[in-house]
């Protein structure tokens, strides 16, 4: 163990693999080959506080975390104190209470190499430090009050959702503004049914994770591009009949019980997984219903894992 003492007077502790203040509120890591740190993260503690140790060191990954130790807000942010941007790759923001952004020297060509933007909480609509990033990302996570927000950041060419606490109704007003989704996640939503999601053209991966009240998936028929498809700890789905008419599906996992009969449908399916399987469905049995089912069951974990289906 070494201690570093910082030009603000604080403390790090710091291991082989990372630093941190002696109350863990600041922590360092992800350290490279030659053992500098790249992975930052912030719970209620100043930023402005590490700024100078993270610039001695790189900047790939960044997480703030305000608001969760009973401390009043808002909190600022300022994010003017970093340097150097250029190199970072993900940046998530999870604030339990209102934040200031100090953004006046940051351009947005600092941020070339961002590829992961995660948003949840009281995150402010209109954030000018958002502009034009969605251009570049490959990942962003969302809640949905930040996504709908009115006259806040514009989100309409982001290519993978993965959407947070969505609601009920208002969900697919909100979807149909982004046609160029590859991959949408609900996660944790209280939607009812597909939400608008057949409607996007693009759209080739659809998962639903957690989803309480989802009941009714049959909209998907309509949808000639959705490739693959997840039902995760959705206890109220029960009509399947839907998949009959999804013949473009290579992939399918579900953790609900199903008719099985489907699968000779489904001719060009290359993975299926599926769990809490009604009580004496002969799944052996579907190597007869589909002749190259026995070897789809659960194979090809690393071609979905690259797809981004797994997760």
């Amino acid at each position: 163990m070494n201690q570093i003492k910082l030009e603000s007077g604080v403390y790090l502790t710091e291991n082989e693999y990372i630093a941190h203040s002696p109350d863990f509120k600041f922590m360092a890591g992800g350290k490279d080959e030659n053992g500098i740190c790249t992975s930052y993260s912030f719970r209620d503690v100043d930023l402005s506080i590490f700024a100078k140790f993270i610039n001695k060191n790189k900047l790939k990954r960044i997480v703030f975390q305000y608001g969760f130790d009973g401390h009043e807000g808002p909190f600022t942010i300022d994010l003017n104190k970093i340097d150097d941007y250029s190199s970072l790759e993900s940046i998530s923001f999870d604030l339990a209470k209102d934040a200031i952004f100090n953004i006046e020297d940051i351009r947005k060509t600092e941020f070339a190499k961002l590829r992961s933007l995660k948003i949840t909480g009281k995150f402010p609509p209109s954030n000018i430090f958002l502009d034009g990033l969605v251009d570049c990302l490959d990942e962003l996570e969302i809640s949905f009050s930040v996504l709908s927000a009115k006259g806040g950041v514009n989100f309409s060419k982001a290519r993978t959702l993965r959407l947070l606490d969505a609601p009920a109704k208002g969900t697919s007003d909100v979807i149909g503004r982004h046609e160029k989704l590859l991959k949408l996640h609900f996660d944790s939503c209280s939607v009812k049914d597909t939400a608008g999601s057949e409607n996007l053209s693009a759209l080739k991966i659809l998962i639903f994770a957690g989803c309480k009240n989802l009941e009714d998936l049959s909209n998907l028929k309509k949808s000639t591009s959705i490739q693959h498809l997840v039902v995760s700890e959705c206890p109220r789905m029960k009509d399947w009949s839907f998949l009959a008419e999804m013949p473009q599906l290579k992939s399918l996992r579900i953790t609900n019980s199903i008719d099985l009969n489907f699968v000779k449908k489904l001719g060009k399916l290359e993975f299926f997984h599926i769990e809490k399987i009604k009580k004496n469905e002969p799944i052996p049995s579907l190597k007869k219903t589909s002749p190259q089912f026995g070897e789809i069951v659960n194979a090809n974990l690393a071609k979905l894992a690259e797809l981004g289906v797994l997760d």
